[in-house]
């Protein structure tokens, strides 16, 4: 998946803060910033584990 260049910019920044590979990143950085503004509901939850990077993470 690819994200507009100041949100690449944030995912690599927390991959090299956290030592977490991108998939992980993105996953954390959703949850955190949904997590935050409240809109973290169930159907939200269920969406994040719908992007690419995420599931092919878990089917590691």
């Amino acid at each position: 998946m690819t994200f507009p260049d100041d949100m690449e910019l944030a995912v690599a920044l927390y991959m090299a803060e956290t030592a977490s590979p991108r998939s992980q990143a993105i996953e954390r950085l959703l949850r955190e910033m949904l997590g935050r503004t409240s809109y973290l509901t169930a159907k939200a939850e269920s969406l994040i584990s719908l992007v690419p990077e995420v599931q092919n993470a878990h089917s590691r």
